[in-house]
C-alpha cells in the first residue's frame, strides 16, 4: 500500500473512532485562511516559480467529542519567473474584437483532508490546540492567461502529499481566530505552510 492510501486509511480509521464514541457532542465550523506555502526549492526551480507562494482558502471542520475532521479548499498563487505575454482578441459583449497583450499568471488549486484531536483549556475552554494528520492533492496547477479560452497554457508540476498539522486557536465569542503550521512529509513539491485562520461554528 503506497503512502497516499496509508494516510487515507489512517484518517478513515481515526474518523471511525470518532463516530463510535458513546457520548455524541458535535459541532460544525466554517472558516477561511490566508498564509504562505513553501515549495521544495528544486521543484520550484525546475518549474520556473519561486519557492514561496501565497495561499488563500476556505475550510469546514466537523468536531465530535474532541476529534476534528477537516476539509480544505485552497488557491495557491505562485510568484512566477517564466511569465509570458500573448496577443488576445476579445469576444465578449463589451470587448468584441478588441486586441490587447495580456500577461499570464500562475496558480494552483489544492484539496486537503485531515483528522486529529483537539484539546481545550483556559477560561471557559476558550483556547484550543489541535494535532492532525492528512493528505493534500494538487488538483490543478498551471501557468495561463485568465479568462482566455484559446490562449497558451502549461502545467506546473507540483505534487501534494501527506502532512501533519498543528494549530492554536482562541474563541473570542463571535469568531475563532487561530494560527496553524502544516509540515509535508516526503512530498515531491510542497514543504510547509503557515498562516492565520478565522472561523465560526454552529
Amino acid at each position: 500500500m503506497n503512502k497516499k492510501w496509508s494516510v487515507l486509511a489512517i484518517c478513515a480509521a481515526m474518523y471511525g473512532a470518532n463516530l463510535s464514541a458513546q457520548e455524541q457532542h458535535s459541532e460544525w465550523q466554517f472558516g477561511g485562511r490566508v498564509g504562505t506555502l513553501s515549495i521544495d526549492s528544486d521543484s520550484a526551480q525546475q518549474e520556473g516559480i519561486d519557492d514561496t507562494a501565497y495561499l488563500v482558502g476556505g475550510y469546514v471542520d466537523y468536531i465530535q467529542n474532541g476529534w476534528v475532521t477537516s476539509i480544505n479548499l485552497d488557491i495557491a498563487v505562485y510568484d512566477d519567473n517564466e511569465e509570458f505575454e500573448q496577443l488576445v482578441e476579445g469576444d465578449g459583449v463589451f470587448n468584441d474584437g478588441d486586441r490587447s497583450y495580456e500577461s499570464s499568471d500562475a496558480s494552483a488549486v489544492l484539496i486537503s483532508i485531515a483528522t486529529g484531536y483537539q484539546w481545550s483549556f483556559g477560561e471557559d475552554d476558550s483556547v484550543s490546540t489541535r494535532a492532525q494528520a492528512g493528505f493534500t492533492a494538487v488538483v490543478a496547477s498551471e501557468r495561463s492567461i485568465s479568462f482566455c479560452s484559446d490562449c497558451f497554457s502549461e502545467d506546473i508540476d507540483i505534487d501534494g502529499g501527506a502532512f501533519v498539522k498543528a494549530s492554536l486557536e482562541k474563541d473570542t465569542g463571535p469568531v475563532t481566530i487561530g494560527l496553524y503550521y502544516q509540515q509535508f512529509l516526503a512530498s515531491d513539491g510542497l514543504s510547509n505552510s503557515f498562516g492565520l485562520n478565522i472561523s465560526g461554528g454552529f
